[in-house]
């Protein structure tokens, strides 16, 4: 879930996006946090009377990216808007925030009751789950290491020096899980690491907190 926000944290995507139910426009999503903006250009008829009627935003936008990614826009409110005409037509220009981008494989209409269950990370997660158990490192790990080799190696000697270290992940994924009035809540662990190499050990670790909630509700 955060590989995927990583990835897409200042990107610019291209799609169709619905602005009515009879109405479908190519626009350019810029996803950057609260600088979020859908950018889009229509086209009306310079005598046409009712092109300020036809500007209004609903508060929520489907579409389409070229990668066949469904996004659902919510919250939607104009962020600016520059009219220019040119022959018989009125190019209108719009930038659009959403409040929320909702990003995935199917669209979500935030009116209906179906969202089951929640899943999200926050940035203080450190300070607020003090799971100590769950890492560390060991004094005095020669004993450990030189039984762990021989387990896992046959005829190949391993060095061990007087200054090795031992860091470990318990695999205990669960934090806690309570029942609650909202719902059954749990923090876990999720790790990321990659192979050891000359120039150190990687891991890194985010505290997942997911809510199942007793029943479906709306996004809200």
């Amino acid at each position: 879930m955060n590989t995927l926000i990583d990835e897409l944290d200042n990107s610019k995507q291209h799609g169709l996006f619905s602005i009515s139910s009879l109405e479908e426009i190519p626009g350019e999503l810029f996803l950057s946090g609260s600088q979020t903006h859908l950018s889009i250009r229509r086209a009306f008829d310079a005598d046409d009377e009712g092109v300020s009627s036809k500007d209004e935003i609903p508060n929520s936008i489907k579409g389409e990216l070229n990668d066949l990614t469904k996004v659902t826009l919510y919250g939607c409110i104009r962020n600016g808007t520059l009219r220019r005409p040119r022959g018989r037509k009125i190019y209108v220009y719009t930038n659009i925030f959403p409040h929320f981008v909702l990003y995935g494989d199917v669209h979500i209409n935030p009116s209906e009751e179906i969202i089951s269950e929640a899943n999200f990370c926050i940035d203080d997660s450190s300070a607020i789950f003090g799971d100590d158990d769950a890492f560390g490192t060991l004094l005095n790990p020669q004993p450990i290491l030189e039984n762990a080799f021989k387990a896992e190696t046959v005829g190949e000697q391993r060095n061990i020096g007087a200054n090795s270290h031992l860091f470990y992940y318990t695999g205990k994924e669960e934090i806690f899980s309570a029942d609650t009035c909202v719902g059954r809540i749990s923090a876990s662990h999720r790790i990321s690491f990659s192979a050891p190499d000359v120039s150190g050990i990687h891991l890194k670790n985010k505290v997942l907190i997911s809510i199942l909630f007793k029943e479906a509700c709306y996004f809200d």
